[in-house]
């Protein structure tokens, strides 16, 4: 097992491309919606008011006096004489009407301005409050993503003072069969690896035999498959399914139908306790946000490292102190000692589906590295 340096951060939200908080929610959606479901009551209040002012001039017109009709003064004799006409002046209460829809026109306007003040003022609230999770939330991004001091390894571990610096000839090379899965999962984003890292692992598997031909082993890429997770326990269990799943309890997760196979599997998920684990019978998780520190010599990319040193547990090996070494915790050494080289050959030689070169034609990638000086990275 190779233990993690780092602290990862959780999935991303696939809309604005920020990192999911605890609880599965993206701190952008969640502030979208709010603002959204305040601009709707704005928006009703808003037409209620109109509604309501549309009506109080529609019942004051309905409910006030007509305009007296016009009326001559004087008698017919008098219009036939020749006397001026003169109509009589409606009556006060006529001009109340306008006077009522221009007050309630002012209302309605007052009430407008009000709503659009309490508006800004929630929207600046809103604003100010997802700026201050989005804060929170890089730094607690930038937190996890920055590694630790180096501290040094447990002293109870043993040291390997020799370097085995060149690979044995194409026949005294063992092969043993690779398969490699990248797990996918719906309901448990932690399960989840990105799909691309399927076209990476070729290149990955490069690097491993570069480290392994120290011991004359190479890993012969069988297949790379997209796969679904197995999320059950995960879905039906809490504490199978936080942001970062125990390593114990990835074993749940293997596809049943990936384990009928001989040689190694390796699963990647997106994240998890630690940079990688083993669980025998050639079972090994490796974390697709795997980092560690560097060592002189040592391999930049933290996967292809992880991926050998979960090898080597399957190949008999365990943790040691010198950090210049595949072993070591936490280092991204990739050098073999002499002593171990002999312990992997002999399990390599009786791994299920494992083969001797012998006379045959080597392999292109054994041929790569057979009889060459394996110089540091």
């Amino acid at each position: 097992m190779d233990t993690p340096k780092d602290r990862a951060p959780a999935a991303t939200c696939a809309r604005h491309g920020f990192a999911l908080s605890r609880d599965g929610s993206c701190i952008r959606c969640v502030r979208e919606e709010e603002r959204a479901a305040w601009n709707r009551k704005v928006t009703l209040a808003a037409a209620l008011l109109a509604l309501l002012a549309v009506g109080a001039v529609a019942g004051f017109e309905l409910g006030a006096p007509k305009p007296a009709r016009t009326v001559l003064l004087g008698a017919r004799a008098s219009s036939s004489a020749g006397a001026p006409v003169v109509e009589k002046a409606p009556p006060a209460s006529a001009s109340a009407a306008p006077r009522a829809s221009s007050e309630s026109a002012r209302v309605l306007r007052e009430w407008e301005l009000e709503l659009a003040r309490a508006e800004s003022v929630r929207s600046a609230e809103l604003s100010a409050e997802a700026a201050a999770q989005e804060a929170a939330e890089k730094k607690r991004v930038e937190d996890a993503l920055r590694l630790p001091e180096p501290t040094e390894p447990a002293p109870n571990l043993p040291q390997v003072a020799d370097e085995v610096m060149t690979a044995p000839a194409a026949s005294a090379f063992i092969v043993i069969p690779l398969r490699v899965f990248v797990l996918q999962s719906d309901s448990v984003p932690a399960l989840s690896a990105s799909p691309s890292l399927a076209s990476d692992v070729p290149g990955f598997v490069e690097k491993v035999n570069r480290i392994w031909a120290a011991a004359g082993v190479s890993l012969s890429l069988e297949d790379v498959t997209v796969a679904q997770a197995n999320s059950n326990v995960f879905e039906s269990s809490s504490s199978f399914a936080p942001d970062r799943p125990p390593r114990s309890s990835l074993r749940y997760a293997i596809p049943v139908a990936t384990r009928w196979t001989n040689g190694f599997r390796i699963y990647f998920v997106h994240d998890f306790d630690a940079n990688g684990v083993y669980f025998g019978r050639g079972e090994a998780f490796v974390r697709e946000l795997a980092a560690e520190h560097p060592v002189r010599g040592g391999l930049k990319e933290a996967i292809p490292r992880v991926m050998a040193h979960e090898i080597g547990h399957g190949l008999g090996l365990g943790h040691i102190r010198t950090a210049t070494h595949l072993m070591a915790p936490g280092r991204s050494g990739t050098r073999l000692g002499h002593e171990e080289v002999a312990t992997a050959r002999a399990y390599a030689a009786r791994f299920p589906g494992s083969h001797a070169v012998g006379s045959a034609t080597p392999p292109a990638a054994v041929a790569d590295v057979a009889g060459r000086k394996l110089d540091p990275w």
